[in-house]
């Protein structure tokens, strides 16, 4: 579908909704859009109006209410998708959130099997990044889910306080991003990404209480739950927009193609990723409108509008991943998170807390930095192969133990530069994957530099006195060595990619004190 389709259908669609409801689908028919178009915005309206009623509050049960083996404890929220409660599991002892499923879900035996499958297969995800799912369960002809309790706030309630600094949002995000790829991956798409339904859990340090607690990893709930009629009778799902005391549906979230009943997939999930990072960079939604109507039409027809919060690089990303048509978006979440680490890793992203609540940590991953940081590694990786030639010419004047010294050097030089040059090309071709490989590598690096340190300084003193110009070639390769691995190396990487000291320093932007 092209952009001028999507663009005649919210314009349509929003025109209609300006009329009396029994007027909207003669002003529709009376239009001069083709069939096909008039049958979308016919189709849009009809579920408009058919959901009304979900945005009645469910019934609910009290506390202390025995539901099959779970006693209530409270409600702890509640939407058009259902009642979701905090339950004790009174077989295994443990507290689960407890989610009553409306009857429109099961409201028939092929609606009763999709749940069951999509429920087994969220409950096989496993990623610290998704909230497990422990059971489904049919009690007096009911269905409720038990799933892991999670302390902690929604990013809903997180954005209350306002838009978060770039560096945290984009972490956030990535957060959010992977545990996308492990579901992808598995076939499974969540449908209903939205700030509700991911929460910042809660991390107790020892000697902490819970006044005291500091914020750990977010978790998406719902996970290939959350929608099984992909229609809009979704609109229910509730989701507060940026005006105070408006009440949207989960549509603000939904890409186009959902919106109009169509074939979901990853890329569904990609276009609720990139209005969620621009609402968490700036506090607002890409589409927010005044009402439900007008976030649908401009879901449809309209491009988010660059924000001056969001770095240019990040703003490429949320750009591709809101595109109307699924095809122009990424080809895979991967890929898609792997823009995002990029763009990170270029954009000024400025001071931002990453670590737990207290900890304030500043992302300093700014393009020149990180750059400096690759050639300092390639131009080392160079001159460690360029010291080979000295290395041969010199060791038969270093008598008997020449041989050794020049194999020895040649073992320094081959892993110390060779693993450079890995860790250059991962960091411009797989930046996610370089936090691991430099822990993986740092101590043969580290090991290889200090070798040919003492190698380069030995040799040149031995020869000194007799070949004085190679003598002092090979000391000051030697200390220039020793003083770019000791103090360089460790400057350049906590500029660069915001770590701490030391080439073996993993790096993990989220690490508290």
């Amino acid at each position: 579908m092209t952009p001028e389709r999507w663009q005649r259908i919210g314009a349509l669609f929003e025109k209609a909704l300006t009329k009396p409801g029994h007027a909207r689908q003669a002003l529709v028919r009376a239009s001069s859009e083709p069939a096909d178009i008039q049958d979308e915005v016919v189709a849009l309206l009809t579920s408009h109006d058919d959901n009304a009623g979900f945005l009645e509050p469910p019934s609910h049960l009290e506390p202390g209410a025995q539901v099959g083996a779970y006693r209530i404890v409270r409600i702890l929220g509640r939407g058009g998708m259902g009642v979701v409660y905090l339950a004790d599991d009174t077989r295994l002892h443990r507290a689960v959130a407890l989610k009553a499923l409306p009857p429109h879900l099961f409201r028939d035996e092929r609606m009763r099997s999709r749940l069951r499958q999509e429920a087994r297969a969220a409950a096989a995800l496993s990623h610290p990044s998704i909230a497990t799912v422990y059971a489904l369960e049919e009690i007096d002809n009911q269905v409720f889910i038990a799933s892991e309790y999670l302390e902690g706030q929604t990013l809903r309630e997180e954005l209350a306080g306002g838009a978060m600094p770039a560096g945290r949002a984009v972490a956030t995000a990535l957060e959010i991003g992977r545990a996308l790829v492990a579901a992808h991956d598995r076939g499974i798409v969540h449908r209903d990404l939205k700030p509700e339904n991911i929460v910042r859990t809660l991390r107790h340090s020892p000697g902490q209480s819970s006044g005291q607690a500091s914020n750990g990893a977010v978790k998406i709930l719902d996970f290939g739950l959350a929608q099984f009629d992909i229609a809009a009778q979704d609109l229910a799902s509730v989701t507060r927009l940026t005006d105070p005391g408006v009440m949207a549906g989960t549509p603000p979230y939904m890409a186009p193609e959902q919106l109009l009943g169509q074939p979901t997939s990853a890329r569904t999930d990609q276009f609720a990723f990139g209005v969620l990072l621009y609402e968490l960079i700036t506090g607002r939604h890409p589409f927010g409108g005044d009402s439900l109507p007008t976030v649908i039409a401009r879901v449809l027809s309209a491009e988010p509008e660059p924000d001056a919060r969001i770095p240019d690089p990040i703003w490429q990303v949320i750009a591709r991943s809101v595109e109307k048509k699924p095809e122009d978006r990424f080809d895979t979440t991967a890929e898609l998170v792997s823009a995002l680490e990029r763009a990170g890793a270029v954009g000024t992203l400025g001071t931002s807390p990453l670590g737990t609540l207290g900890t304030v940590r500043t992302v300093r991953t700014i393009g020149g930095l990180r750059s400096w940081w690759e050639t300092h590694q390639l131009i080392v990786a160079v001159v460690y192969w360029l010291m080979a030639w000295p290395a041969w010419h010199v060791h038969k004047w270093t008598g008997r133990w020449g041989v050794l010294t020049l194999l020895a050097t040649l073992a320094a030089i081959i892993v110390g530069g060779n693993l450079r040059l890995h860790l250059w090309f991962t960091s411009r071709t797989y930046p996610s994957e370089l936090p691991a490989q430099r822990a993986y590598v740092s101590q043969w690096i580290r090991a290889a530099d200090v070798a040919l340190a003492l190698i380069l300084i030995a040799t040149g003193l031995v020869i000194a006195d007799a070949h004085t110009a190679w003598g002092a070639l090979l000391v000051a390769v030697g200390l220039g060595a020793a003083l770019a691995f000791l103090i360089i190396e460790p400057a350049t990487a906590r500029a660069a990619l915001g770590q701490g000291s030391g080439l073996g320093d993993q790096g993990s932007a989220h690490r508290g004190r």
